[in-house]
């Protein structure tokens, strides 16, 4: 009696792979998904013809056992390669979006002590337009303007080291769970 395993998979396409908004990497990952699930369905479907080899000798029953671990060697092998491929991508665009972030906190800050100065004299000039006290007065504010400028940085920079630690502890719960859930199939 021969099981016939269903697939959410129509032929030889997905459904996503027929719609033209699909991600590539979804339909990337689907094609693995696919290539996957055929050379699990062929080397099954040679475990299930080894049911109808008559064997009459020892030798010959050594030969379908070897044959049958084979079989399974390679539906394990099959399943391992996709697990590594998926935790592959899935660490490749978790390295991408750390970049992302790391491009964007780095424009979010003032590149030398010059640039950091000019921008509070620049702040400070709009805040203080037609004061009269002198430069003192601009002095102590260009400083305070400095400093809060500097803590902005600060916290900003530790919410960005922050977020990219959650983006690590996702990126490694999503890794296990894809292997798990794969490894499960």
């Amino acid at each position: 009696m021969s099981v016939q395993r269903s697939s959410i998979f129509a032929g030889n396409l997905s459904m996503l792979l027929q719609k033209p908004y699909a991600l590539k990497s979804t339909e990337k990952k689907q094609e693995r998904r696919m290539e996957c699930e055929r050379q699990v369905e062929f080397w099954t479907k040679q475990k299930e013809n080894l049911k109808e080899v008559e064997s009459n000798s020892i030798d010959e029953i050594q030969y379908k056992l070897d044959l049958f671990y084979t079989y399974e060697d390679e539906i394990k092998a099959a399943k391992a390669k996709y697990n590594e491929e998926q935790k592959q991508h899935i660490l490749e665009e978790a390295e991408e979006k750390g970049k992302k972030i790391a491009e964007a906190a780095e424009k979010q800050k003032p590149k030398t002590e010059e640039e950091r100065k000019a921008e509070a004299r620049k702040e400070a000039r709009e805040d203080i337009s037609g004061a009269e006290e002198g430069d003192s007065f601009l002095e102590e504010i260009m400083e305070k303007v400095q400093e809060e400028v500097q803590e902005s940085e600060d916290m900003f920079l530790d919410e960005m080291l922050k977020e990219e630690e959650k983006l690590e502890e996702q990126k490694k719960e999503i890794v296990d769970k894809e292997i798990e859930d794969n490894y499960n199939k």
